[in-house]
């Protein structure tokens, strides 16, 4: 949203009213700030889940030695659409494929149950992408994987919907992974069903319990489907960090260093060159927009050929990075409460249309 366009309609209303939108926009910037952190926070949590599976079938770990399932990429159909497993674990030997979608909060099961069968069968449409990275596949589980907490009700639920969705509990707390079977069906019933793993020793460790030497270690701190914040938080604080080790000044950087910032941490993805540097623009446009990021050379249109430094205010990283974070959600706070203050004093003056202060939409 423009400032100056706000400005403009607050300035021509009477004292009054102008005290009544300022209220509006007062009581609506603190319920989208609040509302935008627990999004953040949500999405912190689901980093967290999808990161506890990730250690727990890396290369060293206990189950892949036992299993032989290893974990390949995050994100691996994001490139597809919205609807988008977590995590693909692999096993060479029987060209067998594990699914995973994290799902960190709960408030309505079916909901969850729906949200994953939409994925399964966008996932069926392009399956020949996973082929396209791991072979021809013997079999897909599709696994969804929740607090340990809600697990049995989620298992329980999986079974009345008749859905072959394999089901695994996690509990930070006991860094313990394991997988969760209906109590109306049997063993067998559950495996044919797809609700259990056919793989007997995935099967038999995982039912019993398996113990995670690295809990929720970041091992992937970002990920395509990651909040743009997160992705902020970490891109410019490994930038910050790699900028002091190497005794180079914050006052310029640009995007070839971020994008290579990008690249490392896309590895584990089945993004191309072409797509991470997508991505990496798309970060600095964000952090331009919320005055990050100020651009040294306005005359230069092309964004990867331009000069960049911090807007915020900070010498320590803790400092510049908490204020990317205060910036990020202030500016989408403020941008959406003007919006909708807009629409509300539209009512209570009675306006039918605002075109004439405005001539740009509403900034998101």
């Amino acid at each position: 949203m423009s400032l100056d366009s706000y400005e403009k309609f607050r300035d021509s209303l009477s004292k009054r009213n102008r005290e009544i939108l300022e209220k509006i926009y007062s009581e609506k910037f603190e319920e989208h700030k609040n509302r935008i952190e627990e999004g953040f926070d949500s999405n912190q949590m689901h980093n967290k889940l999808v990161n506890f599976c990730i250690n727990c079938f890396q290369t060293d770990s206990f189950l892949y030695n036992k299993t032989g399932y290893e974990f390949v990429f995050v994100d691996p159909l994001y490139q597809t659409g919205p609807k988008n497993f977590d995590i693909a674990i692999f096993k060479i030997k029987n060209k067998g494929l594990l699914l995973v979608e994290c799902k960190s909060r709960i408030s309505d099961y079916d909901e969850i149950i729906d949200d994953v069968q939409e994925t399964i069968s966008d996932t069926i449409k392009n399956v020949y992408m996973l082929e396209n990275y791991f072979g021809p596949l013997s079999f897909i589980n599709y696994v969804l994987c929740v607090d340990a907490v809600d697990a049995q009700k989620v298992v329980e639920k999986i079974y009345e919907r008749n859905v072959p969705i394999c089901t695994w509990g996690c509990s930070f707390f006991q860094k313990r992974l394991r997988l969760f079977k209906s109590e109306k069906e049997s063993h067998i019933q559950s495996i044919e069903s797809g609700r259990m793993h056919g793989d007997e020793s995935l099967r038999r460790i995982l039912y019993e319990g398996h113990e995670s030497a690295r809990g929720t270690e970041s091992t992937i701190p970002i990920f395509p489907s990651s909040h743009m914040l997160t992705i902020l938080n970490h891109t410019n604080m490994t930038l910050i960090e790699s900028s002091i080790l190497r005794g180079i000044p914050l006052d310029s950087f640009d995007f070839v260093r971020l994008n290579e910032i990008m690249e490392r941490e896309m590895l584990f993805t089945t993004f191309n060159a072409k797509k991470v540097e997508e991505l990496t623009q798309k970060m600095i446009e964000t952090a331009l927009k919320k005055q990050i990021y100020e651009d040294k050379e306005k005359d230069i249109i092309d964004i990867m050929k331009k000069s960049l430094r911090f807007s915020i205010p900070g010498r320590k990283p803790s400092t510049i990075i908490k204020n990317i974070h205060k910036s990020y959600i202030e500016l989408n706070a403020m941008n959406r409460a003007k919006s909708d203050a807009l629409e509300e004093i539209k009512n209570v003056l009675g306006i039918t249309t605002l075109d004439r202060f405005f001539k740009v939409k509403p900034e998101f």
